[in-house]
């Protein structure tokens, strides 16, 4: 049977990372984990950065599918579609959000900052697309930490997430309501 060897190194890297932090691990501590020379997972990957940008891509890329290409301010009706999916994919990649989230030597990546930066814009652009002033647009950043924070602080199966899903959704919207007095 033929090996996975870059699914086996994030893995093993992801595993290195939540218990060490990502500063704190090298290559060649993910290649003891594994059992191999530096060599063979040098092959793979040339730098942690690599390793690290390549672990972290799948959460980016399914969190921007579940967006899609319509604009925030034309989905009316849909939004609540598009947040139940963009909240799906966000406790798929729980590890990496977690990850990015605690520690924050992952995120001095300059493309790892970039994506995570976007990926929270569009959050608070699909909670609150026509912010009015600077307290809507608060309220649209907070409203983004209240859809992340069940997924940044809980070890809970997703299966547990995905019961309570509809009312974060109802409490993100409602938080991120323009107000009008």
């Amino acid at each position: 049977m033929r090996r996975d060897m870059r699914a086996e190194i994030r893995g093993a890297a992801l595993r290195l990372f939540e218990a060490r932090g990502y500063t704190a691990t090298s290559l060649r501590d993910i290649a003891n984990e594994l059992d191999v020379t530096p060599a063979a997972l040098y092959y793979h990957f040339r730098a942690k950065d690599d390793l690290l940008e390549d672990l972290v891509q799948p959460l980016f890329d399914d969190v921007q599918a579940a967006l899609g290409t319509t604009p925030p301010e034309q989905l009316d009706g849909d939004r609540r579609h598009v947040l139940r999916a963009v909240v799906d994919a966000l406790d798929e990649h729980a590890d990496i959000v977690r990850l990015l989230d605690a520690d924050i030597a992952a995120r001095t990546n300059e493309r790892v900052r970039a994506c995570w930066s976007e990926l929270l814009t569009a959050i608070h652009r699909l909670l609150q697309p026509h912010p009015i002033n600077e307290a809507d647009e608060i309220r649209a950043v907070a409203a983004t930490g209240l859809l992340l924070a069940p997924i940044q602080l809980s070890a809970a199966p997703v299966e547990r997430l995905h019961d309570v899903q509809d009312d974060l959704i109802d409490a993100a919207l409602d938080v991120a309501r323009p107000r009008t007095d």
